[in-house]
C-alpha cells in the first residue's frame, strides 16, 4: 500500500500506478477501456499478470506505463534495471522494453526513472 498512489482517476477508479509518480497510468478497467481511443488504449486490463514475473495480476501491485505503452510492475522493472546485463559480456539491453525491445521511458515514474 504504501508504494501505490492513493489518486483516484477521472472515472473514478483508483490509479493503480506507483506513489510520487509525476502522470497517472490510463485506467485498467475494462469498461473505460472500451470507451478509450486508439492512442491511449492500454493493451491489457488489471486482471492480467505482469509479463515479467506472472506472479500477480497488474492490479494488485503498483505498475508503470512505459513510453512504448506496455505496463509492468514497478518493482519487476526496477530488479530488471537493478541486475543490469547478466553475463560476462557487457550489453545494456536490459534497460529495454521485455516486450518491445524499444528503450525504457518512465519520466512520470521517478523512482523508476532514477534506476534506468
Amino acid at each position: 500500500m504504501q508504494k501505490s498512489c492513493d489518486k483516484i482517476l477521472k472515472c473514478g477508479h483508483a490509479c493503480l500506478g506507483s506513489t510520487g509518480e509525476k502522470q497517472c497510468m490510463p485506467c485498467l478497467e475494462d469498461d473505460c477501456i472500451a470507451k478509450m481511443d486508439g492512442n491511449m488504449k492500454p493493451n491489457v486490463n488489471k486482471d492480467e499478470y505482469c509479463s515479467i514475473c506472472y506472479c500477480s495480476a497488474l492490479g494488485q501491485e503498483p505498475c508503470v506505463q512505459l513510453g512504448c505503452r506496455h505496463i509492468f510492475h514497478v518493482d519487476c522493472l526496477k530488479k530488471i534495471v537493478q541486475n543490469g546485463y547478466n553475463g560476462p559480456r557487457i550489453v545494456f539491453n536490459y534497460i529495454d522494453c521485455p516486450d518491445c525491445k524499444q528503450r525504457m521511458s518512465a519520466k512520470q515514474c521517478p523512482s523508476l526513472d532514477k534506476e534506468i
